[in-house]
């Protein structure tokens, strides 16, 4: 029996004070401890937060322990931090995957701590652990055996990769692909599942090649792994001249569906004589307009008020010069920097025109294209302006619209 009565006692000391707050002699409600103490997975670390005991104004300290913390293990629980009065949040980073439980005590006015250990107040009952954060390297797909031969008319590519969940980016090139310049100068010929072992490419005959095949997101990310004869090729190889093919191979076209428009014979087949215009393309032979409704259109046009355009100012987002930036954030905030907020318009196209020649993460190319589409408003190429900000407005709308109301214009005046 007295095995059973000791846990016992414990369990209904445990839910009176769970249940009951404390009283002093007096009567009054004294709850010298915490409550609401919550710790929920954040990234890296475990975040704590808790509601302020009403009676003791006093500093909080945190303690963890592996086990749930009670009164018979507390000496063993660790100290990971003090709390200054006020404050209800801490994030813990333990550094591990490690499950841990959570108590917050009181000081009290002499230095000492108010060890009372209450569930779902002020210690932790379910344990928590820190979500590990895995890099992108980590979980792209390793490319490996990269082989390149001529097969018939074109260069087969065989290689392996480590996972089957990743997509894979193939660059061809004239020059070794051996280091980020190599890169840079490469053509992008596909883009292919990671459980694919090869793939046919038809170039130019009679020109040597390079190859490399890399994880598309390390290449969205500057994140950039060579590894010559792995994921690199060392020897190049190229077509006999006599190949006639180039390319990929072409998409098989359906048949129309749909009938032929109707033909307009101007002149006969048989004699090639002129043929008198059907009713469908004759149309009202054009006509001066009146008097009068020259007046009302005159009057409808005054009456239309005179655009004064605000001249056209480089715009820089602020999320894009200010931040913690890493691989292509980091190069396309360096150019915004250097060449863009100085003024440098054909300096930023061209520098922006070869970052937008590797296949970059969604958000980054469009980021990259607002600020291309500027860079050519301000050297006057209008077209090629609005095709980037047409492509930049699927993140960026509200930014782009006023530059495509500028570039409309300009594109029905310019050559």
């Amino acid at each position: 029996m007295k095995g059973f009565r000791f846990p016992l006692t414990i369990a209904v000391m445990g839910l009176f004070l769970y249940s009951l707050p404390l009283y002093s002699q007096s009567g009054t409600i004294f709850s010298p401890f915490p409550s609401s103490l919550r710790a929920v997975e954040a990234g890296e670390g475990i975040r704590l937060t808790w509601r302020d005991s009403p009676d003791v104004l006093g500093t909080y300290h945190i303690f963890r322990h592996s086990t749930e913390i009670e009164e018979g293990n507390f000496s063993d629980a660790k100290e990971i931090a003090a709390v200054p009065p006020g404050i209800s949040t801490f994030v813990d980073y333990p550094g591990d995957r490690q499950e841990y439980y959570y108590a917050v005590l009181l000081e009290d006015p002499d230095g000492g701590l108010f060890e009372l250990f209450i569930p779902f107040r002020n210690k932790t009952v379910y344990p928590v652990s820190a979500l590990p954060v895995v890099s992108e390297k980590e979980l792209a797909a390793s490319v490996t055996g990269l082989k390149a031969e001529v097969r018939g008319e074109g260069i087969q590519l065989r290689f392996q990769a480590d996972r089957k969940d990743r997509s894979l980016t193939i660059y061809r090139h004239t020059d070794p692909i051996a280091d980020v310049d190599g890169l840079l100068g490469a053509s992008s010929i596909g883009m292919i599942e990671s459980d694919q072992t090869t793939f046919t490419d038809y170039p130019i005959p009679g020109i040597p090649y390079y190859y490399g095949i890399f994880d598309t997101k390390l290449i969205q990310t500057g994140t950039f792994v060579f590894n010559p004869g792995q994921n690199i090729s060392v020897q190049p190889v190229k077509i006999g001249e006599e190949a006639r093919r180039t390319g990929l191979a072409a998409p098989s076209i359906s048949l129309r569906s749909p009938p032929l428009p109707r033909l307009m014979l101007q002149r006969s087949v048989v004699s090639g004589d002129q043929l008198a215009p059907s009713l469908n393309q004759i149309s009202p032979a054009p006509r001066p307009m009146g008097a009068a409704a020259a007046a009302v259109v005159d009057q409808l046009l005054a009456d239309i008020p005179e655009k004064h355009e605000k001249p056209a100012e480089a715009e820089i987002l602020p999320s894009h010069l200010h931040g913690d930036f890493s691989g292509a954030a980091y190069t396309l905030s360096l150019i915004l920097r250097e060449r863009f907020s100085k003024g440098e318009y054909e300096e930023t196209a061209a520098a922006l025109e070869e970052f937008l020649s590797i296949r970059r993460e969604d958000s980054v190319d469009h980021a990259a294209r607002f600020y291309l589409g500027q860079a050519y408003y301000f050297t006057g190429n209008y077209r090629e302006a609005l095709y980037q900000f047409l492509t930049a407005e699927e993140d960026y709308y509200a930014e782009s619209q006023p530059w495509i109301d500028r570039i409309y214009p300009r594109l029905a005046t310019s050559p």
